[in-house]
């Protein structure tokens, strides 16, 4: 007899296919003799043919079992968001940075009111410009990992972040102005170090 469904031998007396695992029960058709019926949904030869495409997996028990179902994994989706948390983080430390280099240079401003140095009012505008500094560096990286984030999404043919890249941008710019700010006021600070 063959099955059907599939065309493959199945046994007198099994109700189930072993290949495709059709139910059998008066759904199949007895071996084709001499004379070729027009009724018969494969032929010997299809059957055959269809039996080596798709042979069935044996187990350690010699039973069969159907192949796996291959399970294709969908791309993963991009957000036009993606990568702005790291983005505003950015900014916000920028923001801090510059807050940091305002009281650094109110402090520097009252060190030139004076003649003499006074070692408060010095390790005070010391301390925020390198606070400034500190808070800048930060910024400045993060701003440039959101706009290589979104030339790698662009890149990729997937949606592209544009509020990660302006968002990042700013911060990008804002901590580079304060780096180099904070840093050059600092650098003008450390000859009055030989007046303390």
């Amino acid at each position: 007899m063959y099955c059907r469904n599939c065309g493959n031998p199945v046994a007198d007396g099994d109700n189930f296919c072993t290949v495709c695992g059709a139910k059998q029960k008066d759904t199949t058709v007895q071996e084709p003799q001499n004379q070729s019926s027009s009724a018969e949904p494969f032929t010997e030869f299809q059957a055959e043919n269809r039996q080596n495409a798709q042979q069935p997996i044996h187990n350690d028990n010699n039973a069969y079992q159907q192949p796996a179902p291959v399970y294709v994994q969908p791309a993963p989706k991009t957000s036009r968001t993606l990568g702005l948390g790291k983005a505003i983080t950015s900014v916000a430390l920028s923001i801090a940075a510059y807050i940091m280099f305002v009281i650094g240079m109110i402090f520097v401003g009252e060190l030139s009111l004076y003649e003499v140095v006074y070692l408060d009012l010095f390790i005070n505008s010391l301390t925020f410009l390198l606070l400034a500094i500190g808070l800048a560096i930060p910024s400045l990286i993060l701003g440039i990992q959101s706009v290589k984030l979104f030339n790698q999404e662009k890149n990729a043919g997937r949606k592209k972040p544009i509020p990660t890249l302006i968002v990042g941008l700013i911060g990008l710019a804002d901590g580079a102005a304060i780096l180099l700010g904070a840093g050059s006021f600092v650098l003008l600070l450390l000859p009055l170090i030989s007046l303390l």
